[in-house]
């Protein structure tokens, strides 16, 4: 079963304590819904971002930059198992924080993630209008679906990679997808950062696994003389094996 996008929400970039997420209209339960978001603040500890109590997730990536110019970054993208609840809460301090949340269908109802996530980061002194580079995953599922978050204090709206799908472009969050069709798909990806002065960057990419089903094939029953069982109607008796 490939995977395909279905809706999506955000939550505008703000000041405030702890950020509530709408679950995209027409997300199923079990569905996995990507949460990516970016918190600054002006401390040396940037924000922790905790997930909503109760709910079944895969933390998918998780990145901070602490050097504050004068802010710290967190970005972080997690997956939820939608449990039919109509808003998730993630807890934090005060902070700017935003989010951008997308429906998945067609995701592993067992394991979310196809392959470790990788993320790095930049504390941005020096280095202004730089790329930051997504780290190399090695996919293992043929149709895995990579996803990046990619944060920028000081960003603008950017060029997206070649070959990839933009699902998101604020001045601080670029978020965007691409499929790989073969398994083995490996490669560090280069997202602009858009940067007018030096800033902290972070980058998250993280990759989803589809849905196999299970193969069956059917068995003809014998008797012991090797002939075959037949049911009442007088067909052949068989029975599916995986």
């Amino acid at each position: 079963m490939s995977i395909t996008p279905g809706n999506s929400t955000t939550v505008a970039l703000g000041t405030r304590t702890n950020t509530t997420v709408a679950a995209p209209a027409g997300t199923v339960i079990g569905d996995v819904i990507a949460v990516s978001m970016t918190a600054g603040n002006g401390s040396l500890t940037a924000v922790t971002i905790a997930p909503p109590v109760g709910v079944t997730y895969e933390l998918v990536g998780d990145a901070t930059v602490t050097a504050p110019d004068p802010y710290s970054l967190h970005a972080v993208t997690f997956g939820i198992r939608h449990d039919g609840s109509a808003l998730y809460t993630f807890t934090h301090a005060s902070a700017a924080t935003q989010a951008f949340a997308r429906h998945w269908i067609g995701v592993d109802p067992t394991v979310m993630q196809d392959a470790a996530a990788t993320s790095a980061i930049v504390s941005g002194f020096g280095t202004p209008d730089t790329p930051i580079v997504a780290p190399s995953i090695t996919t293992v599922t043929n149709g895995a679906v990579s996803i990046i978050n990619r944060a920028s204090w000081d960003g603008v709206a950017i060029t997206g990679p070649g070959g990839w799908t933009e699902s998101h472009d604020s001045p601080v969050m670029w978020m965007g997808y691409r499929e790989w069709p073969t398994a083995g798909a490996t490669g560090t990806t280069a997202v602009a950062t858009g940067n007018t002065g030096d800033s902290p960057r972070a980058i998250i990419h993280g990759v989803l696994r589809p849905y196999v089903a299970p193969t069956t094939t059917s068995v003809r029953l014998l008797t012991e003389a090797g002939l075959p069982l037949l049911t009442e109607a007088g067909l052949p008796l068989m029975t599916e094996g995986s």
